[in-house]
């Protein structure tokens, strides 16, 4: 699937709410019809999961792809 617009969160400082921004940005989009992925990219602490509920280790393919976790519709 080709993906058209990419949008990023980001800054160089912690705890200033990139995920929360992140959050609540792909929930918006994903509530006007828009479908969004999400990745957290945040290695030694990710909080998106644990903001959305989500829990457990992602499946990996035999093609070493990653499988994501599915929040609703559109996300």
């Amino acid at each position: 699937a080709r993906i058209k617009h990419k949008l990023i969160v980001m800054s160089g400082k912690g705890g200033v709410g990139k995920s929360s921004v992140a959050v609540y940005l792909a929930l918006g989009l994903a509530r006007h019809g828009y479908r969004v992925g999400l990745m957290d990219v945040d290695l030694h602490g990710p909080s998106v999961p644990k903001m959305l509920g989500l829990s457990g280790m992602l499946g990996i393919t035999k093609e070493e792809e990653i499988l994501p976790h599915s929040y609703g519709p559109n996300l």
